[in-house]
């Protein structure tokens, strides 16, 4: 089973692709769209690189699961929309190549889930991803933000994941 996993945002959208078989789980690629160079009034310019980087992952794999951090309002009127944007760029862009569901998981299930508790930090989520995909280099945050969402959905799921030695 693939899953695309999704942290989005305007200026840096994470993205993570993953396989999971039977308990064995394999990062297979992962990255950002670093929009964060182009100005701020070519948001069209931001969101069509989004979509983008979308389409391309999908004519490359057949994801059997695409799911996102879910959205939440920031208390910042613009970034909250802006990211709402995002999403629908994203949404359209899957729905033209044929996938009409998108799951969405909550930031504290992540943090539950992948950190140990619903109020763990950025950072001990991160720091225990190389127990479910081994050690790795992550660019930003948003990229390892969007491992850990695939992370969480399949153990929100019940599905058992067979961790690694670290």
């Amino acid at each position: 089973m693939y899953l695309l996993c999704i942290d989005l945002s305007l200026n840096s959208t994470g993205y993570a692709v993953l396989q999971y078989e039977e308990g064995d789980l394999e990062l297979v690629e992962k990255g950002i769209v670093n929009n964060s160079k182009i100005p701020a009034a070519r948001i069209g310019a931001k969101l069509s690189r989004i979509a983008d980087k979308i389409a391309e992952l999908c004519s490359r794999y057949i994801f059997d699961v695409v799911v996102k951090e879910a959205s939440f309002n920031t208390g910042h009127i613009t970034s909250t929309q802006r990211t709402h944007q995002a999403f629908g760029v994203v949404l359209e862009t899957l729905y033209k190549l044929g996938y009409e569901e998108l799951q969405e998981v909550a930031a504290t299930t992540v943090k539950k889930y992948v950190g140990g508790n619903g109020k763990a930090t950025k950072d001990t989520v991160a720091k225990a991803l190389p127990q479910f995909v081994g050690r790795q280099r992550y660019k930003t945050d948003d990229e390892s933000d969007a491992v850990a969402v695939g992370i969480a959905y399949l153990l929100k799921n019940k599905s058992e994941i067979n961790l690694r030695l670290q």
